[in-house]
């Protein structure tokens, strides 16, 4: 274990005080985040009017992927974790103003400002979270399953209470806006005291030429308002109909820039035994891919099978069923009175578990016609249970094998890795899917079973690399390579 591994970690114990704290703060930004999609859709339909503007704000949800894997890289390089998180709440607490002020070049500026602000606060809580629980913990499989659980929490109530709210008249969306500004003001005054008072501690050493922290700090900070311009500009740039294509083009290219600069990024990290370590990062990243791209092209599926409707609602209830399962996962780990595990291995083996229900969940979506109704909620539990496995799992296990120093790029690159699913999805539609739209076309049924397959195969090679390197010794399932 490398000097840095040692100082950051000083006991093997978790933080529990200030787990619980990044816990609050992962809620509150998720909860923001989708309170803030939810009304911003139907602002833009009802007041605005636009079809173009519209238009401009279906490539958000890639693009929060991209800037979280870019946040993640700024969290190893540049930003602390603490810090990135309260520049992130106050970015996002500032472009909801923006957009709660009404004027349209302001709520194009403000979208910016939010989908930056949410990705760096995502992002840095993510990893601050692992920081507290210690990588030397067995608490860490449980913290990240409870991690998942507040995610589809906030998910929900977000989605669920300001839509509400907004479509029952009790908001209109402009109040809806002010309420989620103030939640976030109060979000980043939160982080702030916490940070500043030393109550929420710093997740790494301070470096001895502290001058040199600082200028890192403005620059990364520089870094994230840049962003905020680049997608302010790319938001006008897509209210010509004429750049539509040649938006989706860019977008993909910037997404698979950063995945592959932030894996370069991780491989150079010295270890002893870097390359094992590197090619399981490669798989688990290229599994995560595949396996984004599936579930993107169930879902489109059910669409033209059940109908948006019947589908939207298979989607939520699937959903609550991950939170429910996550929770308890999450409870059974950190509740248990043996700290023995079965390291690596049985992760790799529980991997494959999910991986395999949530594929054989996905195929029998193509039996639906036949069938009917018993194959839709047949491949809705199959799907809520491999979810609630792999998911968490999947971030434990690169949380463990990921030295100190390059935590946040390797939690970026997994939800970038993700990103390149959506691409691949599109690849198998007779016509491109407008990105968190409905298909406009038919979807090629066998290329969907062969990623479903491919999906098994690369999980696979995760387990049997997994399972060859585990040791005897109970120090291995944390640090398998070094």
């Amino acid at each position: 274990m490398s000097q840095l591994d040692k100082d950051t970690h000083p006991q093997d114990s978790p933080r529990v005080l200030a787990a619980s704290l990044v816990g609050t703060s992962i809620f509150l930004e998720r909860f923001i985040y989708y309170a803030c999609r939810t009304i911003l859709v139907l602002y833009v339909v009802n007041e605005l009017g636009i079809d173009d503007a519209r238009g401009s704000f279906r490539h958000n949800l890639v693009l929060m992927l991209i800037l979280s894997g870019i946040s993640g890289i700024l969290v190893d390089f540049l930003i602390r974790t603490r810090s990135i998180v309260v520049q992130g709440a106050l970015l996002n607490a500032i472009g909801l103003g923006c957009i709660a002020s009404g004027f349209d070049v302001a709520v194009i500026a403000g979208a910016a400002l939010t989908l930056v602000g949410s990705s760096a606060a995502k992002m840095g809580n993510l990893t601050h979270f692992g920081f507290m629980l210690s990588t030397r913990s067995n608490h860490i499989e449980g913290g990240f399953s409870i991690v998942w659980a507040i995610l589809n929490v906030a998910a929900l109530l977000g989605n669920l209470l300001m839509g509400l709210f907004v479509i029952s008249g009790s908001f209109t969306n402009q109040t809806g806006f002010w309420v989620l500004t103030a939640l976030a003001s109060l979000h980043a005054i939160f982080m702030l005291i916490i940070s500043v008072t030393g109550i929420l501690p710093a997740a790494r050493p301070r470096m001895a030429w502290q001058p040199r922290r600082i200028l890192s700090e403005l620059f990364g900070s520089f870094l994230l308002i840049a962003l905020a311009l680049g997608i302010f500009v790319f938001h006008f740039w897509m209210m010509q109909p004429s750049f539509y294509f040649m938006s989706d083009s860019l977008v993909y290219a910037i997404l698979l820039m950063t995945v592959v600069l932030g894996f370069i990024l991780f491989a150079v990290s010295p270890s002893p035994s870097a390359l094992r370590r590197n090619s399981l990062m490669l798989l688990i990243m290229l599994l995560t891919c595949v396996l984004w791209a599936t579930i993107r092209l169930s879902g489109d599926l059910a669409m033209e099978y059940v109908g948006y409707n019947y589908s939207m609602l298979s989607i939520q209830f699937q959903a609550l069923l991950v939170l429910l399962l996550n929770l308890g996962i999450g409870l059974a780990f950190v509740l248990r009175k043996s700290p023995a595990t079965k390291g690596f291995s049985g992760a790799g083996l529980r991997l494959l578990i999910g991986v395999g229900l949530s594929t054989l969940g996905i195929c029998i979506y193509l039996v639906f016609p036949y069938v009917g109704t018993i194959a839709m909620i047949a491949a809705v539990l199959l799907g809520a249970v491999g979810e609630s496995l792999y998911n968490y799992l999947t971030f434990a296990t690169v949380w463990r094998l990921t030295p100190a120093n390059r935590k946040g790029t390797a939690m970026g690159m997994l939800m970038a890795s993700s990103g390149l699913g959506y691409w691949i999805a599109d690849q198998f539609t007779f016509q491109n899917i407008d990105i968190g739209g409905k298909p406009d076309g038919g979807i090629w049924v066998p290329g969907m079973v062969m990623l479903a397959a491919l999906s098994m195969v690369l999980v696979a090679a995760v387990w049997v690399v997994l399972r060859n390197q585990q040791e005897d010794a109970p120090i291995s399932q944390n640090a398998p390579f070094d």
